[in-house]
């Protein structure tokens, strides 16, 4: 009697335990799933709608240079926070301006490096960026890019970045975040 109180008790330990585990393991699975939509770099949950811009693929990215009007070329991807952010006032920008953005999803181009090299050196406008990045020890160090647009997309692939086309070549652009009213007073400059 004794002996089965005892498996009895060891049954309802692991039982327990289990349950826990398998508590958790939803919780965690719903925590990730939510997250799916974005976090923002303040935290608040943000969906990453791009329905309002046109997409293109590498080939109509570099077409967008064909064109004698006006071309606004965003290259981001859903898993980057800081293009979460970014999403938001390029679409605020482009209905407040009658535009349409066009968007290439870094995360569609299988090759980045050597599918988007083409259109890289389209990119020709030169930018200086102070940035974090990591050395080839995998140690993060601050340091200042000056180069063009293109070469350092090329090599270092940053995200969100901001292409603006006219008369078949890039005026301007940026990399990273802008706030609601740069982005439009650099839309704005080239209409």
């Amino acid at each position: 009697m004794e002996q089965k109180l005892k498996n009895l008790t060891y049954i309802v330990l692991i039982g327990f335990l289990v349950n826990i585990f398998l508590t958790a393991g939803l919780y965690f699975k719903t925590f990730n799933t939510s997250n799916n939509e974005g976090t923002s770099n303040n935290g608040s949950t943000k969906t990453y709608d791009v329905s309002k811009m046109t997409k293109v693929n590498v080939d109509g990215a570099k077409a967008l240079f064909d064109s004698k009007e006006i071309q606004v070329l965003y290259i981001g991807r859903s898993d980057c926070s800081v293009c979460i952010d970014t999403v938001p006032v390029l679409n605020e920008v482009q209905k407040e301006l009658n535009y349409v953005t066009n968007y290439l999803d870094l995360n569609s181009v299988s090759n980045w490096k050597t599918e988007l090299k083409p259109l890289a050196d389209l990119m020709t406008v030169k930018t200086k960026l102070t940035t974090t990045v990591r050395n080839e020890e995998g140690e993060s160090e601050k340091v200042t890019l000056d180069d063009t647009m293109g070469n350092i997309f090329i090599k270092y692939g940053f995200t969100p970045t901001i292409v603006i086309i006219k008369d078949g070549k890039m005026v301007d652009g940026f990399i990273g975040y802008k706030d609601h009213d740069t982005v439009k007073k650099l839309v704005e400059k080239y209409m």
